[in-house]
């Protein structure tokens, strides 16, 4: 589990499996403990869901960690590997993301330049741009 304080910090309690937490715990944490995300970085909005966690800063940028969605990279940030520590999931050049979602194996993203930006899988079409073509990192899909 995930929640997002008043102070705008995030704390996890729960399964660990998979670096959930995002403190980088190996045992099941029976209380909130915060989440270890970079000094003076506060948060808008999480997206958690099963076996992965999305968190959208004040200033646009994503972190995300846990499981990396098998083959499809629902992480984010490249990487094919569980992330036990949240993973700033660089923008495109010139844009600030402004909303998240978190599925199964496909996160979404809204941006300020207008686009919906995805990564994970795409194995039948959860992008919507009339492809099956995965990634890893944020791709626009639709204006």
């Amino acid at each position: 589990m995930v929640a997002l304080g008043t102070d705008r910090l995030l704390y996890s309690w729960g399964s660990s499996e998979y670096g959930l937490n995002g403190n980088g715990a190996k045992d099941d944490q029976f209380v909130a403990k915060q989440v270890k995300t970079p000094a003076g970085v506060t948060f808008s909005q999480i997206a958690p869901f099963s076996l992965t966690a999305l968190a959208l800063d004040t200033t646009g940028n994503i972190y995300a960690w846990g499981h990396k969605g098998y083959e499809y990279g629902v992480i984010g940030n490249g990487s094919d590997k569980d992330e036990p520590l949240p993973v700033r999931i660089a923008p495109p050049a010139g844009v600030r993301f402004t909303s998240i979602t978190a599925a199964q194996r496909t996160s979404l993203a809204t941006a300020s330049n207008g686009y919906v930006y995805a990564w994970g899988a795409n194995n039948e079409g959860q992008y919507g741009n009339l492809t099956k073509v995965s990634s890893t990192t944020p791709v626009a899909v639709a204006p």
